[in-house]
């Protein structure tokens, strides 16, 4: 059997995920708002705060599932117009972005490995 075949560990999948797909949006995203990290250690602090601010939103959604509007989602609205009025660009993203780009890492053999194995490692502790 092939080495290629087994699954990573789940962290070893997350890290791979996190370095080739989750940080390379998230520096391109802060870049776009005119944010980029100046050495190593500040990129390190950029995705720990991504992170925390990801666990607050998910715990917001979780909180706020039963209101059809969350307040991070009313928050967005209200920056996004503001930045709007104050003639700053507020970047769109259409779906057909989002698939394309899911795509291109999807076809990467290490990537959607790693993918895998997360979700065969989240399944066997839901089980």
């Amino acid at each position: 059997m092939s080495g290629e075949n087994i699954a990573f560990d789940p962290e070893t999948a997350y890290g791979l995920i996190t370095q080739r797909v989750y940080a390379p949006i998230m520096f391109q995203k802060a870049a776009e708002y005119g944010v980029a990290p100046r050495n190593e250690n500040e990129a390190m602090e950029m995705l720990v705060m991504a992170a925390q601010l990801r666990a607050g939103y998910d715990q917001t959604r979780e909180k706020q599932a039963a209101f059809s509007t969350s307040p991070l989602e009313q928050a967005k609205t209200h920056l996004s117009g503001r930045l709007e009025k104050a003639g700053l660009a507020v970047p769109k993203h259409s779906d057909g972005q989002i698939k394309q780009a899911a795509y291109a890492w999807a076809v990467q053999p290490d990537v959607a490995k790693a993918v895998l194995s997360l979700q065969a490692a989240v399944a066997q502790n839901a089980g």
